[in-house]
């Protein structure tokens, strides 16, 4: 049987992660955004040293954390560790230390873990990977559980789903101060000369240009485009009757069209081509948007390209003390489609109906078959 979807942590529209962290030898980075709240973490009872505590878990943190005063309020051995903690400004700060293996139960399935300690005034403890990974166990956000492999155990936890999967394209753009940069700062990590603090300051500046304030300033990579190529040339277009749609998420589908329109990342369309689209309510009252390309990708050509070994990369760098990384805000959105001919361009088969009006990309969405592999090309 043919595997259908894709999971919440492969989504790359996914916006709204909480903590991040990296294990880097002795050093763990903490990457905390503040405009996300508790309320985003999962939450559940147990008791950890024997005390009663309501425990956050979070698999977008890659090792546990205990918050310090907790730590002190509670007698808990505090123990030394070279760990750091990069806060979202770029601020690198001492962790308070860490702690020896505690015993942890949840609902009578007990672990030993180690926690990072430091101020984390939003949850006593917080379950991160390493939980994850030394226990097994689960969490289905869609059905609010965390499951127990060893037991066929389901315990509830205080957060319903954001997302579905379902294999479609996805856009969402929330308000513009998502977009807005301007309190995003390059900070350096250590203590510089005054002579390197004005070179650095020069390089802030100068690297502003290349951040986008808003979806209206995304860039453009045109020096190849996607085309959607077809088994069959001459097949018939595949069109799908739109889903009917309540008046709220009549209203939110409008103002996200008017959004792309406006940033020119679709246009409306004659096509003879029509994907449905389906409105998934979110915990906080929005919608996600999203359109099912199954059908198209059913009849599109797959195409490969080769990635470079992984191994002969991590050879060639070996000796160097130096990296560099690009990430782009919409990766997606940054590549133009091909336009061609109105009967044989690749335009035309992104379309998509909605009640008021019938669309089409200008630019690459999620999850056409060909998506992920011009973005590696591009």
């Amino acid at each position: 049987m043919q595997k259908k979807g894709h999971y919440k942590n492969e989504c790359r529209v996914n916006i709204n992660k909480i903590n991040s962290v990296d294990v880097v030898e002795d050093k763990v980075y903490v990457i905390y955004l503040d405009k996300a709240g508790p309320k985003n973490i999962c939450s559940v009872k147990g008791k950890i040293a024997d005390k009663e505590m309501k425990i956050g878990i979070d698999g977008g943190a890659s090792s546990s954390i205990l918050d310090h005063m907790t730590a002190v309020m509670n007698n808990i051995e505090i123990l030394k560790t070279d760990c750091k903690i990069r806060t979202a400004t770029g601020v690198v700060t001492e962790a308070s230390g860490k702690t020896k293996p505690l015993e942890m139960n949840i609902q009578g399935h007990i672990c030993l873990i180690e926690f990072i300690v430091f101020d984390h005034k939003d949850h006593d403890f917080l379950l991160g990977l390493d939980w994850f990974n030394k226990t097994g166990y689960g969490i289905f956000r869609s059905k609010g559980i965390i499951e127990f492999p060893s037991k066929e155990e389901k315990d509830s936890f205080n957060e319903e789903s954001d997302t579905d999967n379902i294999f479609v394209t996805e856009f969402e753009f929330e308000n513009d101060s998502y977009w807005n940069i301007s309190n995003f700062k390059m900070v350096p990590e250590s203590d510089l000369s005054q002579g390197d603090s004005a070179l650095f300051a020069s390089l802030a500046s100068d690297a502003r240009g290349l951040f986008a304030n808003s979806i209206n300033e995304l860039g453009a990579y045109s020096i190849y485009e996607h085309k959607i190529r077809l088994k069959d040339e001459d097949i018939a277009p595949i069109y799908s009757p739109p889903y009917r749609k309540s008046e709220k998420e009549r209203l939110h589908l409008k103002q996200e069209i008017d959004k792309m329109l406006k940033a020119n990342i679709i246009r409306p369309s004659r096509s003879p081509w029509s994907a449905p689209l389906i409105v998934v309510p979110k915990k906080d009252g929005t919608f996600r948007i999203c359109i099912d390309y199954r059908k198209l990708n059913e009849v599109t050509i797959t195409e490969k390209w080769p990635l470079p070994n992984i191994q002969d990369i991590l050879d060639r760098l070996k000796d160097s003390a130096w990296f560099t990384v690009i990430d782009l805000k919409s990766g997606y959105l940054e590549i133009i489609i091909e336009k061609g001919s109105i009967e044989k361009g690749s335009i035309e088969k992104t379309a998509f109906t909605t009640p008021d009006g019938h669309y089409e990309f200008l630019r690459l969405p999620f999850c056409v078959k060909k998506g992920p592999t011009d973005s590696v090309v591009s």
